[in-house]
């Protein structure tokens, strides 16, 4: 389900939806409570962990880009301001950066195996 709002999410900002009202608090969640504690979660697979990570980074990373007009410029700036005043979002943002070459190697072979089932 988690999976399946942050690819509206991305979807909706991707679209051009950003300054609609409704995406503040789809925004937030996906933010404080997805970005910020996904990886106390627990999984069935830890493949699953980087999957939902990759989807809150893409959804991130659409908040994040530039569109026209002042709704998206002022939404682009909370979004930047929160992810640069809070530490909990910097450092699950950047989660995959503190693993090793095998363990990202290992979590791909098995995320491409489970993909061809």
């Amino acid at each position: 389900l988690t999976l399946a709002l942050l690819r509206l999410v991305e979807a909706l900002l991707s679209s051009g939806a950003g300054p609609a009202p409704a995406m503040t608090p789809l925004l937030q969640h996906a933010l404080v409570e997805v970005l910020t504690q996904h990886g106390a979660w627990r999984y069935r697979r830890h493949a699953d962990r980087w999957e939902m990570h990759a989807a809150v980074v893409r959804a991130l990373t659409s908040a994040l880009a530039p569109r026209p007009g002042p709704a998206n410029a002022a939404r682009r700036a909370a979004v930047a301001g929160f992810v640069a005043r809070d530490a909990g979002a910097v450092a699950a943002a950047l989660a995959p950066l503190a693993l090793d070459a095998a363990a990202l190697r290992s979590m791909h072979e098995e995320g491409a195996w489970r993909a061809s089932e």
